[in-house]
C-alpha cells in the first residue's frame, strides 16, 4: 500500500520480491482517475540467504557473478558466504544495507584473515576488493555484520559479489 502525501508525493514500504528476474510492469489504481498509473520494475535474479550462516562452518556457498539478499535479523547476527576463487581472481563486493541501517563487510581469505574491510558510517553502501594471491580452487568468506543493536529481520541487505 502507498500514500500520497499533500502534494501528491507516493511513498510505500520496501517490498522486497522473491528471486525470479524479470521486467514487470506494475499498475496502480487512482482513487477518482480514469486510468491508473503504470510502474515498470525490474527485479534482478537473487538468492536468499540460508540461516544457519553465523561462522565459517556453516557459512553460505554463493556464486559470483551474483546477488544474494540476507537479513541481520537479530542482535550479534553474523552472516558469512563462501566463495570459490578462480585462479588469481580479484574478488569485489558490495553491500547496500537496508535504509537507514549501519552494516559492515568484511573479505577473510580462508585461513581466517581479514584481508578486506569496509566500515564506513551511516547507512552507506560498503565495498571491497580483494586479489586472491593462489591458484584456482582457492576460496573466501564475504562477512556481513552490523554493531551492537542494529538488526531487522524485516529489512534484507543486498550483498553483489563479482570478479
Amino acid at each position: 500500500t502507498a500514500v500520497t502525501d499533500v502534494a501528491g508525493l507516493a511513498t510505500s514500504p520496501i517490498f522486497t520480491a522473491n528471486g525470479t528476474g524479470g521486467s514487470y510492469a506494475v499498475n496502480a489504481t487512482i482513487l477518482d482517475a480514469a486510468t491508473p498509473a503504470v510502474f515498470n520494475l525490474t527485479n534482478t535474479s537473487a538468492s536468499f540467504d540460508t540461516e544457519p550462516n553465523n561462522s565459517y562452518s556453516t557459512a553460505q556457498k554463493v556464486n559470483a557473478p551474483g546477488t544474494v539478499l540476507g537479513s541481520i535479523g537479530v542482535n550479534g547476527d553474523i552472516d558469512y558466504f563462501r566463495l570459490i576463487l578462480p585462479g588469481r581472481a580479484t574478488v569485489r563486493a558490495t553491500l547496500t544495507p537496508p535504509p537507514g541501517m549501519r552494516y559492515f563487510l568484511y573479505i577473510y581469505n580462508q585461513v581466517g584473515q581479514i584481508v578486506a574491510q569496509s566500515t564506513l558510517p551511516g547507512g552507506a553502501t560498503q565495498t571491497c576488493w580483494w586479489t586472491n594471491p593462489l591458484g584456482a580452487g582457492q576460496y573466501c568468506y564475504a562477512v556481513v555484520r552490523a554493531p551492537a543493536g542494529v538488526f531487522s529481520a524485516s529489512q534484507p541487505y543486498s550483498l553483489t559479489l563479482n570478479w
